[in-house]
């Protein structure tokens, strides 16, 4: 364990062969789709345009004879093209040049659902602003507060995520309080079973004084499911699970390849697509189904034993409330 959180790249092989490190990706990524010749089109567009719209303000300019002796010329107005700055209306500043708006919130007998956006300041590169960490949230709601059920990234709307809680009596002037996470500590837990097992648990983990139970992970030949919860009173907590079935090979290629059951969000990397990965976000508890990387598991590639790795992260430290208004329920 460290202080300063681990790297995920020391996962993306089996344990019995680390890689090195990696930088990971962050999440919501995107290449701008402009090409140079594109951006120089639309800004030769935009200066045109400047330029009749002057003229019709200020109406057509008019031809002065010039004294005899002297010269006339005429000067353009010079146009100065300023990126707006700033966050839209109704985000609030979550980390430096970011921010989050609530966009809808959801009221049911099972619980209570928010949606949330996010976006950059403008004039800034999405690319090089770090994603905030909300380590997590409560609802203020009819003079009661309740903390988060889970935090979850949405895959279609990149920067987006739903916040979920517990049903409550009443709601009445709801605010979203986001508390952000201030660095992060991370460790990485293994564990070896038989190669004959299939229901493990319930394991206990413990990093920087939060607990963290492991209810169960149920291990099958072409899948796993793992279920685990942090115990009250410590802080949220990310797991990433790679199940490695020792001795195992994948015998169309040449370099040693054992078969593998990951937390989803892994396979991108772990396949070699490219694709950042979609991370969890801190929660206190989580349940999962693991996928199959490499050949099933059976006769002609059995393995000798299980590996499991828990790979645990939680905030270094959580930051003072940010207060973000909530819409009308729908």
């Amino acid at each position: 364990m460290t202080d300063d959180g681990f790297d995920f790249g020391e996962l993306l092989r089996s344990p019995y062969d680390p890689d090195p490190d990696r930088k990971r990706s962050r999440e919501g990524e995107a290449e701008l789709p402009w090409k140079p010749a594109v951006i120089a089109a639309v800004l030769g567009a935009l200066v045109a345009s400047a330029f009749v719209i002057y003229a019709i303000v200020t109406g057509p300019t008019e031809d002065v004879e010039a004294a005899p002796g002297t010269s006339t010329s005429t000067t353009e107005p010079a146009i100065e093209f300023v990126p707006s700055t700033g966050l839209p209306a109704g985000y609030v500043e979550v980390a430096p040049n970011v921010g989050m708006r609530s966009e809808w919130l959801d009221v049911s007998a099972t619980g209570i659902r928010v949606g949330v956006s996010s976006v950059v300041s403008g004039g800034q590169d999405p690319d090089l602003i770090d994603n905030p960490d909300i380590a997590y949230w409560e609802l203020d709601a009819s003079g009661t507060t309740e903390k988060m059920s889970s935090q979850t990234l949405e895959i279609a709307a990149i920067g987006n995520l739903t916040v979920e809680f517990p049903v409550l009596a009443a709601v009445r002037d709801p605010m979203l309080l986001a508390y952000p996470a201030e660095g992060t500590r991370g460790t990485v837990e293994t564990r070896v079973f038989d190669a004959d097992a299939s229901v493990v648990g319930p394991l206990e983990f413990e990093i920087n004084g939060t607990t963290i139970i492991v209810d169960q992970l149920t291990i099958g030949d072409v899948y796993a499911h793992v279920a685990w919860h942090v115990v009250e009173g410590g802080l949220p907590a990310t797991i990433d699970t790679i199940v490695t079935f020792v001795g195992t090979d994948n015998p169309s290629t040449d370099e040693p390849d054992e078969t593998l059951l990951v937390s989803p969000h892994l396979t991108g990397l772990l396949q070699g697509f490219g694709i950042p990965p979609l991370e969890p976000r801190f929660g206190f508890s989580r349940s999962e189904q693991l996928v199959r990387i490499g050949e099933p598991v059976g006769t002609g590639n059995e393995a000798s034993a299980i590996s499991v790795e828990f790979a645990i992260t939680i905030p270094a430290s959580i930051g003072d409330p940010i207060r973000i208004p909530i819409g009308a329920a729908s």
